[in-house]
């Protein structure tokens, strides 16, 4: 049921959506990533038994990915939009099938990106507040207008309305939920209730609807420490002894990921064979490897191609 607030709370953050100026990468009111570059499956595999996480939300991607393993998903965003992008996607999973689900995303259609066709189908198993900043939107406007006012497409797909299947292809490589085999086994899992959200800077988890969260086996700052300086990705880590461990279990993990590629421009046109990582490699990531209890660096090839990155890495911290 659509309560006042919920209605107020969606119809100010469709105003603010619809009216948003500039275009920061993070903000409360920020466009959404469409393709998360997270490689969740390869951290399930370095952390074992995750049963509960705390991980930005993304493309919501990441969420839908463990919630259909069974975990319970705690999913936070500085920006407002997130919320309605993460609705969107476990919507799309619960209710309609693979090949609309993929024309709905990845437009194999002409025009048929979010197209209200199937929008139509899945309204009904969206929270109520989604649904109606949502049902608004589709409502007035076309599919790629719904995109570009939730979505940031050139951070990520620079060339993705010239090439949606290639983008298709990067996203069934990051998480098998975009495949069809994992698509099925999502839809059976109770995403709705697996997964949670709260909109709070990260580092203000102690004021967050947070705060009284505790036991997890992992919390997950994503390359959320690329956004700061070098001194303060510094600071950010000895925090993480200080004050995030209290939020896990014991044999829970803090876990930071970085791109090796971090810090060159974003969408250079490299050839593969051109670069060598290790003249690549930032004096940053010699420092930050240096304060992990574990290190692990995630080469080419291992869960699918990757975007701009050379390799990935994985930085965490163990609690005993």
């Amino acid at each position: 049921m659509l309560t006042y607030a919920d209605k107020e709370k969606a119809l100010n953050d469709l105003e603010k959506i619809c009216k948003r100026k500039d275009k920061k990468a993070f903000g409360e009111y920020c466009q959404s990533i469409f393709i998360c570059t997270d490689k969740i499956p390869v951290i399930l595999e370095i952390l074992k038994d995750v049963k509960k996480c705390m991980i930005p939300t993304s493309s919501g991607e990441s969420s839908i990915e463990m919630a259909s393993k069974g975990i319970d998903v705690y999913t936070y965003d500085i920006s407002a939009t997130s919320y309605y992008t993460q609705q969107l996607r476990i919507a799309a999973t619960k209710m309609l099938e693979y090949k609309e689900f993929l024309s709905f995303f990845y437009m194999f259609e002409s025009q048929e990106i979010l197209s209200e066709k199937y929008y139509e189908k899945l309204r009904e198993s969206l929270q109520p507040r989604a649904q109606c900043l949502l049902d608004r939107m589709f409502s007035s406007m076309e599919g790629v207008e719904i995109l570009d006012k939730l979505y940031d497409i050139l951070r990520l797909c620079p060339t993705f309305l010239d090439r949606p299947g290639h983008y298709m292809d990067i996203a069934k490589s990051m998480f098998s939920v975009n495949n069809e085999e994992g698509f099925y086994r999502a839809k059976e899992a109770d995403l709705q209730n697996k997964i949670h959200y709260a909109q709070f800077d990260i580092l203000d988890l102690a004021r967050s609807d947070y705060i009284d969260q505790k036991g997890f086996d992992m919390v997950f700052f994503s390359n959320i420490l690329y956004s700061l300086s070098l001194e303060e990705k510094i600071a950010f880590i000895h925090m993480l002894d200080e004050f995030y461990i209290e939020y896990l279990k014991v044999g829970g993990s803090l876990v930071n990921y970085f791109h090796s590629m971090d810090g060159l421009p974003r969408h250079l046109e490299l050839k593969q064979e051109d670069i060598d990582y290790h003249n690549v490699r930032s004096e940053e990531l010699e420092i930050l490897s240096e304060l992990s209890s574990e290190f692990y660096e995630i080469g080419q090839g291992i869960n699918g191609q990757g975007l701009y990155q050379n390799d990935i890495v994985h930085l965490i911290k163990r609690v005993c």
